[in-house]
């Protein structure tokens, strides 16, 4: 259910007719509409036509709707499912959620061990706070499977949730 989900069509009415839509899921929780239309370049997107999905807190739910100018593009980029965005080996990521706000990347490495881990973004506020949130990524989806185990698990006094964002994991 999208009813937790802002920047959708609120009526079937509102979807465009004459060109084609494409729902797109596991997207990068980074990921920006510039990033959407560089995965599709070479296909013809309308005007405004990449919605990214975010949840009542302004969070990224990995989900976008890209509208393209006719249904023979919207098919051709269907063709690219299951490919990856961006070039990076670092693909593979996890969304962290209640992160102490003094966790450091050491305190993630160590809550993910023995998993080896490729990269670690820690979210921050434009006030250079902390927000508790952050972006695991591992070289493979396994691992990233491997670290959904943790899900619940603590840091200190505080439960850990973890969101699965890796290109191979089902979404369904």
């Amino acid at each position: 259910s999208d009813s937790d989900a802002e920047g959708l069509p609120k009526a079937p009415e509102q979807l465009p007719t004459n060109g084609g839509v494409v729902k797109i899921q596991g997207l990068p929780y980074s990921a920006t509409e510039e990033d959407v239309i560089q995965f599709f370049a070479g296909l013809d997107i309308a005007e405004d036509g990449v919605t990214l999905v975010f949840d009542r807190k302004g969070r990224s739910t990995g989900i976008a709707y890209v509208e393209f100018t006719s249904q023979e593009m919207a098919a051709q980029a269907l063709e690219k499912h299951r490919e990856t965005m961006g070039s990076s080996i670092t693909q593979h990521c996890v969304h962290v959620r209640g992160l102490p706000f003094c966790a450091s990347g050491q305190d993630i490495v160590n809550f993910f061990s023995p998993l080896q881990l490729a990269k670690i973004c820690i979210e921050y506020g434009p006030d250079g706070r902390a927000s508790g949130e952050a972006d695991v990524y591992f070289t493979c989806h396994e691992d990233a499977v491997l670290a959904m185990s943790r899900d619940k698990a603590c840091i200190g006094e505080r439960y850990i949730e973890l969101f699965l964002n890796s290109p191979t994991a089902r979404n369904d």
